[in-house]
């Protein structure tokens, strides 16, 4: 993934629950993509190289815990959902924390769209 995805990696993030511009989502990934030994982009594509859902994985690093990540971010495209994409990013992202020596992942989740009966 690079920061010429950001169009489309923004539609995703606001599927995730997270309204974000283009132009925001540029500069963040700009960032995220600078620091990669602490931040893990995960990306899905289509036949087409597009993305159709992504994972991110950031090293925490604070003194009073052991080594550990976070799941910070996970979508999928409403319309590939169901397809396996999803499983398939969390494997890779599971894998991350392992390969920088983490005990830990952390989840952080959005109760948008998640009602009682689910």
């Amino acid at each position: 993934m690079d920061v010429s995805d950001a169009a489309r990696v923004a539609e995703l993030t606001v599927q995730l629950g997270y309204p974000v511009s283009e132009a925001e989502l540029r500069d963040r990934l700009a960032t995220a993509l600078t620091a990669p030994a602490d931040h893990r982009l995960l990306v899905a594509v289509d036949t087409d190289d597009m993305p159709i859902g992504w994972a991110h994985v950031e090293r925490l690093r604070v003194p009073e815990l052991p080594p550990a990540a976070q799941l910070a971010g996970l979508v999928v495209s409403k319309e590939e959902r169901s397809a396996g994409i999803g499983a398939a990013l969390l494997e890779r992202a599971e894998a991350t924390p392992r390969a920088w020596g983490c005990q830990s992942l952390r989840v952080r989740s959005n109760v948008i769209g998640v009602s009682a009966a689910d």
